[in-house]
């Protein structure tokens, strides 16, 4: 040991070259957690979309309250709601040609119409979505909502699943669904 260092000492290239090496791996370590850490930070601080309230204002129009709970400001906000009965989901369906498939048929609907601003929804502000009325009966409610992050311009979905029952003189109510059942239902949904 005595030798390594008796060699180093006489040979000062060596032991700069050494440094150098010892504070470029230092240098290196720390911009990594440095770039870790700043992209943590971005994520968090991305738009978050969430519903807010569904609500039938008669029995001919379903209206959703969709609220920016986040810190950047979301665009291109398209709202889609899907629905199927749920008695149907653990039935399989025959499909041409290829045997039995869990694939049932489900409803698609897009907005009918918006109000407030669905180019561009700032943090803390909300917007209206209204649909067509939900079919009589026992249903899974898929609401899927796609926006971008205005800053980063990254591509954001976040689905709502809801279980609906209603009667045909009464509009009826959502009630969201547990993790159990939510994995039950998607495989229905592509």
């Amino acid at each position: 040991m005595k030798r390594v260092f008796s060699y180093i000492l006489d040979h000062p290239v060596l032991l700069s070259t050494l440094a150098a090496v010892v504070s470029a791996f230092f240098a290196g370590v720390s911009y990594f957690l440095h770039h870790k850490t700043w992209q943590l930070l971005q994520r968090k601080a991305r738009p978050w979309l969430f519903l807010e309230s569904i609500v039938y204002e008669n029995l001919s129009e379903l209206r959703m309250t969709i609220k920016n709970a986040g810190e950047h400001p979301a665009t291109n906000i398209r709202i889609k709601q899907a629905y199927a009965p749920s008695d149907k989901l653990e039935e399989k369906t025959e499909a041409k040609g290829k045997g039995y498939s869990n694939r049932i048929p489900c409803t698609w609907g897009s907005v009918d119409q918006y109000r407030g601003n669905s180019a561009r929804l700032a943090p803390g502000e909300s917007i209206y979505a209204t649909f067509d009325p939900i079919e009589p009966g026992d249903h899974v409610v898929l609401i899927r909502l796609k926006y971008r992050d205005a800053f980063t311009s990254e591509s954001l979905v976040e689905d709502f699943w809801y279980r609906h029952k209603a009667s045909q003189n009464t509009p009826g109510i959502f009630e969201e669904l547990d993790d159990h059942e939510i994995e039950r239902a998607q495989p229905y949904f592509k």
